[in-house]
């Protein structure tokens, strides 16, 4: 009863004219770049209209040039997951500001609660987004939304990606279908391929070299969501170890974020003359122009991924855990599913409860990920290179 009365205080009717519109998406690399289908969309839509977005600081970088947005907001990541009531309260007066520009509309497409809180700064306008909840339930989780995509928790595996799923909010206001056949975007400047430029003649980079890149940690690699995500680096280390073997021009670059710099270092194979250290090195669409010249990445399930699939180049991405159809490549012809063929997977799961030996071992790095066949992984990165054709854009070992 006390949120049917809160959804009529909150609810809206849809604006006769959309003059301002807001997304707000406090979220990872990944999940931005999976936005920008959307945002394309949102422009088509709404040509005139002044288009907004609020974005966690350091992922703005995969974003601040896309020229459906208008304005940028950036919010400290301290802001979303501090626990001091100072940390809240500057989270709390940044959105009550921006309250006060009067949008028509306002889209914040995710499940958790924590990031749906601004849309209380909103009442009047029409708000769209994600529930866990069905449609003929009033509760917490979507009292404050005047209509929503609903994404049921579940249904493993899932049965469409994350970015069609942003496309679905669209769908509730346009009197037409949007189309799904926009892939997912990254704008690079001339000061991008300047930086690659410099950095490879720096490095003794030739024409002649074949480039790889490798993404061999998701995140920082130490929490939870990240451990799950992230391959063991003997994985990579023998997989860059085959390809050397194979073509002793190849040079291989390590990219990721500067939390991940140590982690490459521990794995002992980056000479800084053949495998090269980048991680920390470069912005994000830095590395998006050094992918750019790569004939092929290899990643974790990570915003490598989604960079590969902006781009289009050729990728291998490995997941275990997580759902290759919610979060892997999306409208990426070049790209290539590896996931090991196991009953439990994708469990979802922060912790892996399977071991060699079948005892339950939790906060351990997924027992599937500990199977990847790296004599496999090299012979599908062999055909990659030299262009031959896949059977399949999975590829499963059983």
């Amino acid at each position: 009863m006390l949120f049917q009365c809160l959804k009529k205080f909150f609810s809206a009717q849809f604006p006769k004219e959309v003059k301002r519109i807001l997304v707000i998406r406090e979220a990872a690399i990944g999940d931005v770049l999976c936005m920008t289908p959307f945002l394309k969309n949102l422009r088509k839509l709404y040509p005139d209209s002044k288009i907004d977005y609020v974005v966690v600081d350091w992922a703005k970088n995969a974003i601040e040039t896309n020229p459906n947005l208008d304005h940028i907001y950036t919010v400290s990541n301290e802001h979303i997951l501090g626990k001091s009531w100072k940390v809240a309260l500057k989270r709390f007066w940044f959105y009550l500001k921006l309250s006060r520009q009067h949008y028509d509309l306002v889209f914040c497409p995710t499940t958790q609660l924590i990031l749906k809180f601004p849309l209380i700064f909103f009442r009047k306008a029409y708000k769209v987004g994600f529930s866990t909840e069905p449609k003929e339930r009033c509760t917490k989780y979507n009292f404050m939304l005047d209509d929503y995509v609903y994404i049921d928790l579940n249904e493993i595996p899932r049965t469409r990606h994350v970015a069609v799923r942003n496309l679905e909010m669209l769908d509730l206001i346009s009197k037409t279908p949007i189309p799904r056949n926009d892939k997912l975007e990254i704008f690079l400047t001339e000061k991008e391929r300047k930086t690659i430029d410099q950095l490879f003649e720096r490095l003794g980079i030739q024409d002649s070299d074949e480039l790889i890149a490798i993404a061999a940690a998701a995140g920082s690699a130490v929490k939870s969501d990240s451990v799950i995500k992230t391959a063991p680096p003997e994985k990579f280390i023998e997989v860059i170890e085959r390809l050397r073997q194979n073509n002793p021009h190849r040079k291989f670059f390590c990219i990721g974020a500067k939390s991940e710099r140590k982690y490459v270092d521990a794995m002992s194979i980056c000479d800084e003359t053949h495998v090269f250290n980048v991680c920390g090195l470069l912005s994000l669409r830095e590395s998006a122009e050094l992918l750019r010249r790569c004939s092929l990445l290899i990643s974790n399930d990570s915003g490598a991924t989604h960079l590969a699939s902006a781009l289009s180049i050729k990728h291998i991405v490995w997941f275990g855990a997580t759902d290759d159809v919610e979060f892997g490549p999306y409208l990426n012809p070049n790209a290539v599913v590896y996931r090991v063929h196991l009953p439990c997977a994708p469990c979802r799961k922060n912790e892996c409860t399977v071991s060699e030996n079948d005892i339950p071992k939790k906060s351990q790095r997924p027992f599937c990920l500990n199977l990847i066949d790296t004599h496999q992984v090299s012979e599908i990165a062999e055909e990659m290179l030299h262009k031959k054709k896949f059977v399949s854009n999975l590829v499963f070992q059983q």
